[in-house]
């Protein structure tokens, strides 16, 4: 959420421009692979952006105990990797990032560690 801070007062010091319009190339590791996806990939706004991070805690990070520790064991992954990309889905639609490399500007790029 501190990053979609920053970028809100960013917009608002630019007079409201949106953070696409006032960079040419945004890149995001991780947690902001994700914001740099929906803010210059999606052309969501920032509110927008802080609705759909309300969501992942809830819908992400729910893990009782046990499963979380036999997820651990058998996948590496305390979470239960499929609500989060069952998440990214309704958040991307069809949408991928090859589809963003048709816009002249921002030209994003993304890492993650799967």
């Amino acid at each position: 959420m501190m990053a979609l801070e920053i970028l809100e007062r960013l917009e608002s010091i630019c007079h409201g421009a949106r953070i696409r319009q006032l960079f040419d190339y945004v890149v995001g590791v991780s947690t902001g692979a994700i914001i740099c996806a929906m803010v210059a990939g999606l052309d969501l706004s920032i509110r927008e952006c802080k609705q759909i991070y309300r969501l992942f805690p809830s819908r992400v990070f729910q893990q009782s105990k046990v499963a979380g520790s036999l997820g651990l064991l058998l996948s590496h992954s305390y979470y239960d990797t499929d609500n989060f990309l069952v998440l990214l889905r309704q958040i991307c639609g069809e949408k991928t990032l090859l589809d963003t490399s048709t816009d002249l500007f921002p030209k994003v790029n993304l890492a993650c560690r799967f």
